[in-house]
């Protein structure tokens, strides 16, 4: 559980924000990747500061990360983890937000296991300016073909999708194609990785919704209209109950207490 004294607040039933700092400094680590932001954090759509974040899909807020519902969900409880700060990607992060990301995602497994699924994760530091781990629950029975699903369809697209060695950081990783990659984690703790360097030119050619043409195929959720989160955007009270049913379900299992 983190400790409450040391937490950002944001009041979820009243939309204010009870940030206790307006402005953090940028922690310095060594040996992490240099962080690159393109876009101003006060015009950014994850940033807590910024005036354009979507405050009402909160669900809780930590020490470095928060808890978020998501615009254009491919299936109940599709949420995303993004940290306070401005950073781009997970292999950019400092050690106590990687950790407090552990933290909450291994909450979250515990959550959907209780309920017969189990969590993808994955990130898209392409085209991106601010990371966000989108996290889709599956069907437990499902969690088999994951793994083959997901290759083919990179193959499909001619782009590679390799194992990520478990005892290799995503930082070390990373840092060999330029800090542009997409990372999936699957049920069975496998990490696949795409690297997307500027020469290698996948950035270019990289359909960014790949993640979501496979969860969302007839064999795992059967939900193929969703692709595009734009063509199933919710209307207002349907993203605020389903934050709220979100909310109230995991509220045993959150180790962020407010």
């Amino acid at each position: 559980m983190l400790p409450v004294s040391k937490q950002y607040f944001y009041n979820t039933s009243t939309n204010t924000n009870y940030r206790n700092n307006e402005q953090s400094k940028k922690r310095k680590f060594d040996g992490q990747l240099k962080q690159s932001i393109d876009i101003n954090a006060d015009s950014c759509w994850f940033c807590l500061s910024s005036k354009k974040i979507t405050k009402h899909l909160i669900v809780s807020i930590g020490n470095q990360v928060y808890l978020s519902g998501t615009k254009g969900p491919l299936v109940k409880e599709h949420i995303l983890v993004a940290p306070i700060e401005h950073y781009k990607s997970l292999a950019e992060v400092p050690p106590e937000t990687e950790n407090e990301i552990n933290l909450i995602k291994s909450s979250l497994n515990q959550y959907f296991e209780s309920t017969g699924r189990v969590a993808v994760y994955f990130e898209r530091n392409i085209l991106s300016a601010h990371f966000q781990l989108q996290v889709v629950p599956v069907p437990i029975r499902m969690a088999d073909r994951l793994e083959n699903m997901f290759k083919a369809k990179f193959k499909e697209y001619d782009l590679s999708l390799v194992d990520i060695p478990p005892a290799a950081s995503l930082r070390q990783i990373a840092g060999n194609s330029e800090g542009h990659y997409f990372c999936t984690e699957l049920p069975n703790g496998k990490r696949l990785f795409h690297s997307a360097s500027k020469k290698s030119g996948h950035q270019q050619k990289f359909p960014i919704h790949i993640a979501r043409e496979v969860l969302a195929s007839p064999r795992l959720l059967n939900v193929e209209s969703r692709i595009d989160w734009r063509k199933c955007e919710q209307s207002l009270d349907e993203e605020e109950n389903d934050v709220k049913m979100f909310r109230n379900a995991f509220e045993p299992f959150n180790p962020i207490k407010d």
